[in-house]
Protein backbone atom coordinates (compact mmCIF):
# COMPACT_ATOMS: atom_id res chain seq x y z
CA UNK A 1 0.00 0.00 0.00
CA UNK A 2 1.26 3.47 -1.33
CA UNK A 3 0.41 6.29 0.74
CA UNK A 4 1.38 10.09 -0.89
CA UNK A 5 3.77 11.95 1.75
CA UNK A 6 1.16 15.64 1.71
CA UNK A 7 -1.68 13.03 3.30
CA UNK A 8 -4.40 14.64 5.73
CA UNK A 9 -4.01 12.80 9.16
CA UNK A 10 -7.39 11.41 8.99
CA UNK A 11 -7.41 9.74 5.83
CA UNK A 12 -5.16 9.90 2.26
CA UNK A 13 -6.29 12.48 -0.43
CA UNK A 14 -5.19 9.35 -2.91
CA UNK A 15 -4.09 5.41 -2.19
CA UNK A 16 -2.53 2.95 -4.48
CA UNK A 17 -3.43 -0.76 -2.85
CA UNK A 18 -2.65 -4.15 -5.41
CA UNK A 19 -2.87 -2.01 -8.87
CA UNK A 20 -5.76 0.15 -7.75
CA UNK A 21 -5.82 3.88 -7.20
CA UNK A 22 -8.14 4.94 -4.73
CA UNK A 23 -9.14 9.12 -4.83
CA UNK A 24 -10.54 10.65 -2.05
CA UNK A 25 -13.53 13.42 -2.32
CA UNK A 26 -11.94 16.29 -4.43
CA UNK A 27 -13.67 19.62 -4.36
CA UNK A 28 -13.16 22.86 -6.59
CA UNK A 29 -10.09 25.11 -4.88
CA UNK A 30 -12.63 28.46 -5.64
CA UNK A 31 -15.84 27.90 -4.67
CA UNK A 32 -17.06 31.23 -5.91
CA UNK A 33 -16.59 29.63 -9.50
CA UNK A 34 -19.48 28.49 -10.98
CA UNK A 35 -20.84 25.27 -11.66
CA UNK A 36 -18.62 24.39 -14.70
CA UNK A 37 -15.67 25.79 -13.36
CA UNK A 38 -15.96 24.11 -10.38
CA UNK A 39 -16.42 20.59 -12.23
CA UNK A 40 -13.16 20.97 -14.10
CA UNK A 41 -11.14 21.25 -10.85
CA UNK A 42 -12.95 18.74 -9.26
CA UNK A 43 -11.72 16.56 -12.69
CA UNK A 44 -8.21 17.80 -12.72
CA UNK A 45 -7.60 17.60 -9.17
CA UNK A 46 -9.23 13.16 -9.65
CA UNK A 47 -6.41 13.19 -12.76
CA UNK A 48 -3.62 14.96 -10.17
CA UNK A 49 -4.36 12.10 -8.13
CA UNK A 50 -4.49 9.56 -10.34
CA UNK A 51 -1.22 11.03 -11.80
CA UNK A 52 0.36 11.19 -7.77
CA UNK A 53 -0.03 7.51 -7.42
CA UNK A 54 1.43 6.41 -10.88
CA UNK A 55 -1.68 6.05 -12.81
CA UNK A 56 -0.90 5.66 -16.19
CA UNK A 57 -3.05 7.94 -18.42
CA UNK A 58 -5.75 8.53 -15.80
CA UNK A 59 -7.51 4.94 -16.37
CA UNK A 60 -10.41 5.27 -14.46
CA UNK A 61 -12.51 2.50 -13.60
CA UNK A 62 -15.24 4.25 -11.49
CA UNK A 63 -16.34 7.89 -10.13
CA UNK A 64 -18.55 8.62 -7.57
CA UNK A 65 -20.16 12.04 -8.31
CA UNK A 66 -22.23 14.00 -5.75
CA UNK A 67 -24.08 17.30 -7.16
CA UNK A 68 -25.54 19.64 -4.58
CA UNK A 69 -28.25 20.26 -7.10
CA UNK A 70 -29.52 17.61 -9.55
CA UNK A 71 -30.02 20.49 -12.02
CA UNK A 72 -26.52 20.96 -12.89
CA UNK A 73 -26.68 17.04 -14.72
CA UNK A 74 -26.89 18.65 -18.02
CA UNK A 75 -24.00 21.13 -17.15
CA UNK A 76 -21.80 17.96 -15.68
CA UNK A 77 -22.44 15.83 -18.44
CA UNK A 78 -20.75 18.69 -21.06
CA UNK A 79 -17.67 18.61 -18.78
CA UNK A 80 -17.39 14.92 -18.50
CA UNK A 81 -17.65 14.45 -21.96
CA UNK A 82 -14.65 16.69 -22.42
CA UNK A 83 -12.83 15.34 -19.60
CA UNK A 84 -13.51 11.93 -21.05
CA UNK A 85 -12.75 12.63 -24.70
CA UNK A 86 -10.45 9.78 -25.98
CA UNK A 87 -10.62 7.66 -22.88
CA UNK A 88 -12.28 4.66 -22.15
CA UNK A 89 -15.33 5.53 -19.97
CA UNK A 90 -15.83 4.60 -16.58
CA UNK A 91 -18.82 3.26 -14.49
CA UNK A 92 -20.19 6.59 -13.18
CA UNK A 93 -22.85 7.12 -10.13
CA UNK A 94 -24.29 10.39 -9.18
CA UNK A 95 -25.74 11.49 -5.73
CA UNK A 96 -27.81 14.41 -5.13
CA UNK A 97 -26.21 15.77 -1.81
CA UNK A 98 -25.68 18.58 1.09
CA UNK A 99 -21.94 19.17 0.36
CA UNK A 100 -19.61 20.22 3.16
CA UNK A 101 -20.00 23.91 1.81
CA UNK A 102 -22.82 25.86 0.85
CA UNK A 103 -20.85 27.42 -2.26
CA UNK A 104 -19.47 23.65 -3.23
CA UNK A 105 -21.73 22.36 -6.22
CA UNK A 106 -19.70 19.18 -6.65
CA UNK A 107 -17.53 16.82 -5.48
CA UNK A 108 -16.08 13.57 -6.89
CA UNK A 109 -14.30 10.05 -5.59
CA UNK A 110 -12.46 8.09 -7.89
CA UNK A 111 -11.00 4.42 -8.39
CA UNK A 112 -8.54 3.46 -11.37
CA UNK A 113 -5.88 1.16 -12.23
CA UNK A 114 -1.99 2.08 -11.61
Amino acid sequence: MTRPENENARYAQVLRHEGLIFVAGQVSTDLSRGFADQARDVMRAVDDCLAQAGGRGGRLLSVTVYLRDVEDVPHLNEVWDRWLSGRSRPVRTLVSAKLWHPDCRIEASAVGVA
